[in-house]
């Protein structure tokens, strides 16, 4: 009887060890753990209106998104060709809302969902931002392999350091430079380096692309735990 006992309580104790494994392996970033002053962000924004005289202002949108379940299996495909280029691994039952290969999830606008019956798993995505006055989402993102675009919200950040995931190692606050786990430099615009004074080491970045109007400041670098973006150009 003791034996018995010991071999169950051995089991219990290995299907609890295994189920904290599973989730230290599937920890993610909180999105916007750190938030960023609200005066501050609607300064830079005004700025960034002022630069983009062809865009209206950019507005970041409060959240209220329940966590999706994903009906396909995750797959993973690796594309080399650029950093901001990511790829679809899950679609929720909805439809409003996908998961990235770095594990982040993003709700997609309900007005968009239609378009995301077309999306399939290893779609290469590109995220941008979102310029409109009306728009509660924040970025776009972009299908390259068939063309369509949704408007989205990062809900859930990466997963903490993960294979494909992103963050900072350094940061030279002089010189507005960021540094990245996989050796790439990053030069934020002169307008947006203000934001550097709250990013801090290990915070996870999302790389997406600008929209041509910043000049050689053509990518986003997304701070998921900012929930806030640089525009930047890479060294």
């Amino acid at each position: 009887m003791k034996r018995q006992l010991y071999v169950v309580l051995l089991l219990v104790l290995q299907l609890s060890l295994h189920a904290e494994e599973e989730m230290i392996l599937e920890e993610h970033v909180v999105v916007g753990e750190r938030e960023m002053d609200l005066d501050q962000r609607d300064a830079l924004q005004n700025k960034r209106s002022e630069q983009e005289s062809d865009r209206p202002e950019f507005t970041f949108a409060p959240r209220a998104l329940q966590e999706p379940k994903f009906s396909l299996t995750r797959s993973y495909y690796y594309n080399p060709n650029s950093l901001s280029t990511h790829w679809l691994i899950g679609i929720c039952d909805s439809n409003r809302a996908i998961e990235l290969e770095d594990g982040s999830h993003w709700e997609i606008s309900p007005f968009d969902a239609h378009l995301i019956y077309t999306w399939r798993i290893h779609d290469l995505l590109v995220v941008s931002p979102n310029y409109s006055w009306f728009s509660s989402f924040d970025y776009y993102i972009t299908n390259r392999s068939n063309n369509s675009c949704v408007k989205a919200n990062l809900s859930v950040g990466p997963l903490l350091h993960s294979t494909y995931s992103h963050w900072i190692v350094e940061i030279d606050y002089l010189s507005g430079h960021v540094f990245l786990e996989d050796h790439s430099i990053w030069c934020v615009h002169p307008t947006d380096a203000s934001l550097l004074i709250d990013w801090s080491v290990n915070d996870h970045m999302i790389i997406g692309e600008g929209n041509g109007c910043y000049s050689s400041y053509d990518q986003i670098l997304i701070n998921a735990n900012m929930d806030n973006y640089a525009r930047v150009k890479q060294y």
